[in-house]
């Protein structure tokens, strides 16, 4: 049996879905963990915020926490630094990046 579309028209026009967009707002810190492996943090700028992000890699994200409203900024700054506190107190070390 063929079905056609038609009969949904009375929908309206089919809406595909968007992928989210991440615009890169800062490099915080990378550290260098116990294993030799880095951990980043950093911050982007989404839709509905300014999200916190540690990842190993893009496809490994460790951690992320999305902030809103107008001190966001300053609350975001604060968490990387508590998280980067932590991952020290752990044995993760601070190493440069360019």
């Amino acid at each position: 049996i063929l079905m056609s579309d038609s009969r949904f028209d009375w929908l309206g026009p089919v809406v595909k879905p968007t992928i989210p967009q991440l615009e890169h707002v800062a490099h915080l810190w990378t550290l260098r963990g116990p294993s030799g492996r880095d951990i980043t943090c950093y911050v982007y700028r989404v839709a509905t915020g300014l999200e916190l992000r540690t990842q190993y890699s893009p496809e490994a994200v460790v951690a992320t926490q999305l902030f809103r409203g107008p001190d966001a900024d300053e609350r975001v700054a604060e968490r990387a630094d508590e998280w980067r506190l932590t991952l020290l107190r752990k044995g993760f070390r601070e190493i440069a990046t360019l």
